[in-house]
């Protein structure tokens, strides 16, 4: 582990004329002269932080950055401005900001880079020693496969490209560290505690709970509050006054085949709807005509997109083609997911693999692409 935070040598100090000690928070460091790199935290993206996501003062900000999407795990929910190069998180129970994340230019083939003003003068042509010698070290940390540099006294969380002895910028996370961490990794398929009271729960009426997955139900239940849902075969009536539809597609007991070839290596998926939710998966790769990874599972579709939406996403091929998808994922208990996601107007398919590390998801994704085949084939 590298050491902690260290930006004011004795030297510097001693041209400066003072002395200080390190601020033990970003509410101290702020409005001081703590610092020899003229580091300056009058970013107002920190103003942010614990605001309420949907008040006038975020909202200042996030219409700027255009339409996004929600992703949801239990209690956290991420606004993803793919446009902007901005992420959001904040806390369902309160609906305040817990942390932005800031991408830098080719972070993935889904966001686009930030180009607002990054904190203390960092920018996104910056090496990592160049990042050090402006801010000093940051504590090292490894999550998956990732690593992260935290410099909790300025409030940041920096990640680099991987690959180079010298990397770029590739993420800045702008958090308060005095807050306790969101930990999903100790969550994640165990039952949390509700602190709502009976009359704040959701009341939901199943007319027929095989063609509803639990798990689909439980999402449901977390997902609202002071809100009623009546479930009948494909159709969720909410508040008793708006009719929602489940996807028709895939067609319910219809097996579909996919397939991708490149080189000596093959990858086969099996999708079929059993309910209204939920789809059954099986996925094999091939190397050299040789089984090396088997994954079979469930997958349920998110609540939220129906009830906000139609259920459909919109997905894209290797050329860059968009079509319709409905988007399915098994959660697993080690706090990994995979996502599939079945198209709808062609017959392409998608399967991504993604693990949550603390405020947001890894963004190490393995994404394959695959095409309609006949079981013949």
């Amino acid at each position: 582990m590298k050491k902690k935070l260290l930006i004011i040598t004795l030297i510097l100090i001693a041209f400066q004329g003072f002395s200080q000690e390190e601020p033990f928070s970003f509410h101290s460091l702020k409005g001081s002269n703590w610092g020899v790199f003229d580091i300056k935290t009058d970013n107002p993206l920190y103003n942010l932080i614990g605001k309420e996501v949907f008040g006038k003062e975020s909202f200042d900000f996030t219409s700027s950055l255009g339409i996004p999407e929600t992703e949801s795990f239990q209690d956290i929910r991420h606004l993803q401005y793919f446009a902007s190069g901005v992420e959001i998180v904040y806390k369902a129970n309160d609906e305040k900001i817990a942390s932005i994340f800031l991408l830098a230019p080719n972070y993935s083939s889904w966001y686009e880079a930030f180009t607002g003003k990054l904190p203390y003068g960092l920018n996104w042509n910056m090496t990592k020693s160049e990042v050090e010698n402006r801010i000093g070290n940051g504590e090292e940390y490894h999550r998956m496969s990732d690593v992260f540099y935290q410099y909790k006294s300025l409030q940041i969380e920096i990640t680099y490209f991987k690959g180079s002895e010298n990397p770029y910028l590739k993420s800045i996370q702008i958090r308060d560290f005095e807050e306790k961490d969101l930990s999903i990794m100790d969550t994640i398929g165990e039952d949390s505690i509700d602190m709502r009271i009976d009359s704040e729960m959701p009341n939901i009426a199943i007319h027929d709970s095989s063609q509803y997955a639990p798990e689909f139900i439980k999402n449901l239940k977390d997902l609202t509050t002071y809100r009623s849902f009546e479930l009948i075969e494909d159709k969720i009536i909410v508040d008793n006054r708006e009719t929602m539809e489940f996807p028709y597609y895939p067609f319910l007991g219809d097996t579909l085949y996919y397939a991708k070839e490149d080189g000596d290596s093959s990858v086969y998926l099996t999708v079929m709807r059993i309910n209204q939710t939920t789809i059954t998966y099986q996925l094999q790769m091939l190397k050299s005509g040789k089984e090396y990874k088997e994954e079979d599972g469930w997958a349920h579709l998110n609540p939220y997109d129906i009830i906000n939406g139609d259920g459909f996403s919109i997905s894209e091929d290797e050329d860059g083609e968009m079509y319709w998808s409905v988007f399915f994922r098994n959660q697993k208990p080690d706090g990994c997911f995979t996502d599939v996601y079945v198209g709808s107007n062609r017959g392409l398919a998608a399967m991504e693999n993604h693990c949550v590390s603390e405020f947001r998801y890894n963004s190490e994704k393995n994404f394959i692409n695959l095409e309609q085949i006949n079981k013949e084939e």
